[in-house]
Parts: C-alpha cells; structure tokens; sequence
C-alpha cells in the first residue's frame, strides 16, 4: 500500500502488509488523527485462501489492527459500518466484524449468507445494511445480521442517495429507486435504462439530479424528477 502527496506526485509511504491486497480497493474509517485505511486482504498460510481485514493508519501506513476471517475470500471492499464495526463481504457470505477497544481484540460479531460479493458492497443507514445477496435485494439488521425484508429482483449493485437505495440489474437494464426503509420493500421507480443481455458490472454513479448508468456496451444519464 503506497499513500501519495496530492499536490506533487510524491510518495508519502509505503509498506508492504502481512498478507496480501489482491485486487481489492481499500475504504476509510474514523477521522483525524485515527483515520485509517481498511483493506480487504487474502490470507494463502493455511491453504485455502481466506479473506480479512487490515487497518492502516492514514498517517504513516503502520499496522493498527488485523482480523482474519476462518474461511472464505473475495476482493470486495471493507464498509465501515457506524463508528467501530466493519463488514467484509467473501463469495459466500458477509462477515461483520467489531474493530478492537482498548484492551479488547477485534472480534466476530456475525456471519450471514445473505449477501455475497460480486460487484459492489451494500450500503449502511441508521442501524440497516442494504444490498444484493443472489437472485435478493435484502435489509439486514447491523446488530445481529437478521434479515427485516428481502425481495427478488435477480443480481444488481446499489448506491444510497438521500434516503434511497438506487439498484441496478447486472443484465436485465433495469433501473429501481426503492426507499432505504426497514419496514418493507417499498419501490417508488422502475425504469428500463439498458439494453437487456449486457453486463452491468459498475455501480450506478449518481451527481446532482443525474444517475449514471453503464454496462458493456452503452452509457446512460437519467435525470431524476420530485
């Protein structure tokens, strides 16, 4: 991991990790002078790989805390989740961890096959995960990993705008707008945006009034009314 000067170019550190980084983008938790850099990294030492989670300081890259996961890996990024909890999203399932505390070891809170990594990790409002697991849009429960409510909208990837989960299917085109909400799935938009059969493997991206939507082959802007 290399930390880089924004005005110059120059390198501010680097430092090679206890396992590795793979293809994972790293995320940010805490602020100053805490801050640190969360890694998803790959751990090989004991056969089969298995992912975990490795916290920089943003300061100087040294190692603040490490946890390793038990089985299990991908390249998904770590999602802070409040101020000392952190979810870790493998192939086969989400694992929340708690960050350490004084004397206390980082720590496993819960593990849950309702959602899996694929192409980009749920989101976070007050108290609820939002995110594709499978075939599932689904709301879990931070506290315990339960899950409030589920729908089947087949494979997708979302973004949390102003108190609203923006979803998008990896093929289908489709384009859902459904309320950040723990009490039920409650859509307020469907649009067909994309050709159907492409593959939608980025995020939607939204700025101003404007989603951004992509997949394989085309780029579309939708403008958002009310």
């Amino acid at each position: 991991m290399a930390a880089l000067d924004r005005a110059t170019g120059s390198v501010a550190w680097a430092v090679k990790g206890a396992a590795r980084a793979n293809y994972s983008s790293p995320n940010l938790r805490g602020g100053s002078p805490s801050r640190e850099l969360l890694i998803n990294h790959t751990d090989t030492s004991k056969g089969e790989p298995r992912s975990g989670v490795s916290a920089l300081r943003t300061a100087d890259g040294e190692l603040v805390w490490q946890y390793d996961l038990d089985k299990f890996w991908s390249f998904a990024t770590p999602v802070p989740v409040g101020d000392d909890r952190v979810l870790l999203m493998t192939w086969n399932d989400v694992a929340l961890v708690k960050a350490p505390s004084g004397s206390q070891a980082a720590s496993l809170l819960w593990r849950s096959p309702a959602f899996t990594a694929y192409v980009a990790a749920p989101v976070y409002r007050d108290g609820y995960l939002y995110g594709h697991g499978g075939d599932f849009l689904r709301c879990l429960k931070a506290s315990d990993g339960t899950t409030a409510w589920e729908e089947r909208t087949y494979p997708g990837s979302v973004a949390l705008v102003d108190g609203q989960i923006v979803s998008l299917s990896i093929t289908a085109g489709l384009l859902r707008i459904v309320e950040a909400n723990p009490q039920a799935y409650r859509e307020r938009a469907r649009l067909q945006v994309l050709e159907p059969g492409s593959r939608a493997e980025t995020p939607p991206s939204v700025v101003g009034r404007r989603i951004f939507v992509r997949n394989d082959e085309e780029v579309v802007a939708v403008d958002v009314e009310g």
